[in-house]
């Protein structure tokens, strides 16, 4: 009788146990478990057939069972192809000028530059005036080149076919049919554009941007036309890249240097940056605190893979500016 009864608590806490582990595990874990169990129940069947000599009782319930595991064997293909591809995987395309890597996980792009001025260098390296001649090249030499770089330009720098000009504005291949841009469809010249651009910019109360932005606007002299702005807005962020960020008021500029980081990516800063600075501004400090704090932001961000969950949270970004030097030379909001 106390023999059945201990067995019977054994099995109570036992099944207890079993019951709290399934609530909490993964079911990643609970298959694997399951699979155990199963392989360990077979283990156990066939050592007690091995030793009551039915080894007919083997062969009457295995031919029966040969269809359904074989159906199983299907079903497990088919689920791990559904899957897709597995973390840490990544894909390669190669052309004549470009070999590109795309992160499955970060959903990171880059490239190698396989032949040209640029040989041996990467796409994140290479300033977008850089890669707008590395297209011109690829466009005039191997078209599948163009296409793969052109896919890279639109997802990294998606005003590049502006800068590129008229040479760039049909080629995009997407639904819209790939025909004329809309600035050609409206027979909006440059300058226009351009005027109208600037004019956008003359009602802003704080502009922000780094130094190719405000050249494209101002047709050359991006610096002066910042500058300019100062006289009729608040201020004027003009971002450098390694040069840092210049606080352009009127009658008077500041300078903000970076945070030296290992940088890996070529996006995601700005965000960080100008988000990071506009919630640090209202909520009191002054600009150069704010500006401080959103080049920090983008050191971060850019140090780390992905976009939206690279973000910093305020807690990162004090921790970061305890434990890191501003440096006059490095970059870290371009």
């Amino acid at each position: 009788m106390l023999t059945w009864l201990v067995l019977a608590i054994f099995l109570v806490v036992g099944v207890y146990l079993i019951a709290r582990w399934f609530v909490s595990a993964q079911p990643a874990d609970i298959l694997r478990a399951l699979r155990w169990v199963g392989a360990i129940l077979v283990v156990v069947g066939l050592g007690a057939i091995a030793l009551s000599g039915r080894w007919n009782l083997v062969w009457a319930l295995l031919f029966p069972a040969l269809p359904w595991l074989m159906r199983l064997r299907v079903l497990t293909t088919m689920r791990r192809n559904a899957r897709g591809p597995r973390a840490g995987q990544s894909s390669r395309v190669e052309t004549r000028f470009l070999r590109m890597t795309l992160d499955h996980d970060t959903g990171d792009m880059d490239g190698e530059v396989c032949e040209g001025p640029a040989k041996g260098r990467k796409l994140s390296d290479l300033k977008l005036a850089e890669l707008v001649e590395l297209w011109r090249l690829c466009a005039l030499e191997d078209e599948q080149s163009r296409a793969v770089l052109e896919s890279y330009l639109d997802r990294i720098h998606a005003e590049w076919r502006v800068v590129a000009g008229g040479d760039a504005q049909g080629t995009r291949s997407d639904a819209s049919g790939g025909g004329a841009s809309p600035w050609t469809q409206t027979g909006m010249r440059e300058a226009e554009a351009r005027e109208i651009l600037a004019g956008m910019a003359r009602r802003v109360q704080m502009p922000v941007g780094n130094d190719e932005e405000f050249d494209l606007i101002a047709g050359g002299g991006g610096r002066d036309f910042a500058a300019g702005l100062a006289e009729g807005c608040a201020l004027v962020l003009y971002k450098m890249g390694e040069g840092g960020c210049d606080i352009l008021e009127d009658g008077g500029e500041a300078h903000i240097g970076i945070f030296r980081v290992t940088a890996l990516k070529p996006f995601g800063s700005g965000d960080a940056f100008l988000g990071t600075t506009m919630a640090t501004l209202a909520a009191g400090p002054g600009i150069s605190a704010a500006v401080t704090r959103g080049a920090a932001a983008a050191a971060i961000a850019v140090s780390r893979r992905g976009c939206a969950r690279a973000m910093p949270t305020a807690g990162e970004i004090d921790s970061f500016m305890e434990s890191h030097a501003m440096d006059s030379t490095d970059a870290a909001t371009d």
